[in-house]
């Protein structure tokens, strides 16, 4: 049976400790890596802090006071020693450099200057620089054609997917092509890709306009295939979405499409062909598409090694017979229509699960979770969700977001049940949007015994949830903490003190509609906190 949340735990508040210092930063971040999450309020209040535990590189601090200075470096008088050191530059290092620039002044990298010094080696990363254009593009076969393994182009909405293609044509030793959000790259990107690069175990054609049916010969060509991410395609049939007025006839137009990629990658002679397509795959991701239950079933059915499934933002009503796949350690099926049932069967059957993202379950992207009735997460489910994931011995992170449900039969516990049992556990927890969430259901954080480890948690997230100071002694016991939300929830200054004496490592604070503190210093936080 399953057991009941009861009062056990302790529920005695820890003791406030005197502060004390983390070391002095040392050096100057260069960017912020507080993972974006879709469903959480704007981070327009973040406040952040540098927590250094040891000194950079010599290496490291040279880089950072060369990109500070990129611009007077590279157009003033020092212009020509630059360049010159920027040529001798070993390839690694480089690669490196770039990224720090392409970060803090991807303004500035004309296309001159990215061809000339960091068009090189055997990787090129180019995320959407205003200063790539055509000829950028057009330069990379001739100058790292016979070695490129991997190409990432992101966020380019103004190359044609005639030009993709050609640059793609010309590199057959890929081994990585990542061309997310490069909206306009089609069925002519693909069928270059599958002419030339057959040695890809990457492919990332998110939030691009590929066709299922143009991904078959693609697939066919790379048998070693291990990542495919596909996410946000809404013309995978090869007609807009918008012919579909009924979305019902949308998804059996997608079904007998998926039905004829796959009778596609049929291969009459197996053995001669090598281990058959998509048996290899670890990772797939089929976010944000119109894909329905028999299209889920028709991927699952050939992926047999996979251990990362992401579905989230999907018609997806019926779990596919995922039980086989004992390898799964990351699930993600936000915003879909799963079964509280089925989604507690299913983790029963994946010990080796760590990922779990089961955000507003049963609520259609978009929808307003405060008054949908079809959620599929409440207090009970919770409960035996909990039980089953406590043969998850690897769980560490779960997302939890806007199950608006949860929390309204206070007296069952169920929140404090999976705080204390499966929360205080994991190394990211997001419980945002939760508004029943109090204080008192964290204080399952807080270890119960004196032999008990406190909480692995460096990163958690309760964003418009009911909490108040009262749960900064729960939340400061989490001495690991790094990244901690709480917009628009009832902290003030002095429960974010006591969480921030605690916390040594914590550098992220988001307290965007906080009101309890004052609006000038939502950004500066950590500032204020030093100066008392």
């Amino acid at each position: 049976m399953s057991k009941r949340p009861s009062g056990e735990g302790s529920s005695r508040r820890p003791a406030k400790k005197t502060r004390h210092n983390a070391l002095p930063p040392f050096g100057a971040a260069l960017s912020s890596d507080l993972l974006a999450q879709t469903n959480d309020p704007s981070s327009s209040a973040l406040s952040t802090r540098l927590v250094t535990l040891s000194l950079p590189s010599l290496a490291t601090l040279s880089a950072r006071v060369f990109v500070k200075s990129f611009v007077p470096l590279f157009d003033g008088q020092h212009g020509p020693s630059t360049r010159t050191w920027l040529r001798r530059m070993p390839d690694p290092v480089a690669s490196k450099l770039f990224a720090m620039l392409r970060a803090s002044q991807p303004a500035f990298l004309r296309h001159e200057t990215i061809v000339t010094y960091f068009i090189r080696g055997d990787s090129v990363v180019l995320a959407g620089e205003p200063g790539v254009t055509v000829e950028t593009l057009s330069a990379i076969p001739r100058l790292v054609g016979q070695r490129l393994r991997t190409l990432v182009l992101t966020d380019f909405s103004r190359f044609s997917d005639a030009t993709l293609a050609s640059l793609v044509g010309k590199l057959h030793l890929l081994e990585v092509l990542n061309l997310r959000n490069c909206v306009k790259v089609g069925p002519k990107t693909a069928a270059a890709a599958a002419k030339s690069c057959h040695r890809l175990i990457s492919l990332n054609l998110n939030n691009t306009n590929v066709t299922l049916v143009s991904l078959a010969p693609l697939i066919l060509a790379n048998p070693s295939l291990q990542v495919l991410k596909i996410a946000g395609i809404h013309n995978f049939v090869g007609l807009s979405a918008l012919n579909y007025c009924a979305e019902l006839e949308y998804h059996l137009q997608t079904d007998t499409t998926c039905s004829k990629l796959f009778s596609l990658l049929e291969v009459p002679d197996r053995a001669a062909e090598g281990p058959p397509p998509l048996s290899q795959l670890r990772s797939l991701k089929l976010r944000h598409g119109s894909l329905s239950d028999p299209s889920f079933a028709m991927w699952i059915a050939r992926c047999p090694l996979l251990q990362t499934f992401d579905a989230s933002f999907t018609p997806l009503r019926r779990l596919p017979d995922l039980q086989t796949l004992t390898s799964l350690q990351k699930l993600a099926i936000t915003s879909t229509f799963i079964s509280s049932a089925d989604l507690v069967d299913l983790v029963r059957h994946l010990p080796r699960l760590k990922t779990l993202s089961i955000g507003a379950l049963g609520v259609k992207p978009g929808a307003n979770t405060m008054t949908s009735t079809a959620m599929s997460l409440n207090d009970e489910s919770l409960v035996r969700l909990t039980d089953a994931l406590e043969g998850c011995a690897g769980i560490e992170n779960i997302n939890l977001v806007r199950n608006a449900k949860l929390g309204l039969t206070s007296r069952d516990g169920a929140l404090r049940y999976f705080v204390q049992k499966i929360g205080r556990k994991c190394k990211s927890l997001n419980l945002s949007g939760i508004t029943p969430l109090r204080s008192s259901d964290l204080a399952g954080l807080f270890p119960s015994t004196d032999t008990e480890a406190k909480s692995p948690l460096h990163t958690l997230l309760l964003n418009k949830t009911g909490i108040d100071d009262d749960a900064a002694p729960w939340i400061a016991s989490c001495s690991s903490l790094e990244a901690l939300e709480v917009a628009e929830t009832k902290f003030t200054a002095d429960g974010l003190r006591t969480i921030i004496s605690e916390c040594p490592l914590l550098s992220k604070l988001n307290l965007t509609g906080c009101r309890g503190i004052n609006v000038t210093d939502r950004r500066r936080f950590f500032e204020v906190w030093k100066d008392k």
